[in-house]
């Protein structure tokens, strides 16, 4: 048999819920800011021990969105129309001051996230960028350095590991 709950008991799981996953935002939040900095001082210890709490922090976020977005269905129970947090306050007119401070604050903390997500992939394609055009330099001054004339006279260079007389 299905337990009813009360209107307080679904507003206050909305609030627990709205509560964890926002906890959960600013925990991402701070990872992603520690992760900048470890991808600008290039420490890359540091950068896979915070990929892989962001890893894991993700994993929860996604669990808490669903049963946010659960909460919200079974609460608004308006079949296949969208759901929205705005949805709430025609139930719960005397809360809708709190309603909407949370809807805000979960949109902010949503925006802030996808803008460190940006700002980190960016980074990312910056230094892989960086490694690709260093690794092209090394690579060419190593061949110019190991550069010799063959007997014809045109220019050659040598294979890395073959000895100059003998043919590659």
């Amino acid at each position: 048999m299905a337990q009813i709950k009360s209107q307080d008991e679904l507003l206050d799981s909305f609030i627990d819920t709205a509560e964890n996953l926002s906890e959960t935002l600013d925990e991402l939040l701070r990872v992603m800011g520690s992760q900048k900095e470890a991808l600008v001082t290039s420490n890359i210890e540091q950068v896979e021990e915070l990929t892989e709490l962001h890893s894991q922090l993700s994993v929860t976020y996604h669990k808490q969105e669903e049963k946010f977005v659960n909460l919200l269905k079974n609460i608004l129970d308006n079949g296949n129309e969208e759901i929205r947090v705005t949805g709430l306050t025609s139930i719960f007119p005397d809360s809708a001051k709190i309603i909407k401070t949370w809807r805000e604050t979960l949109l902010e903390k949503t925006r802030l996230l996808q803008e460190k997500q940006k700002h980190i992939k960016d980074l990312l394609d910056f230094v892989m960028s960086r490694n690709s055009s260093m690794m092209k330099t090394i690579y060419s001054l190593h061949n110019e350095k190991n550069t010799h004339y063959s007997v014809t006279g045109h220019k050659e260079s040598v294979v890395s590991g073959i000895k100059i007389n003998q043919k590659a």
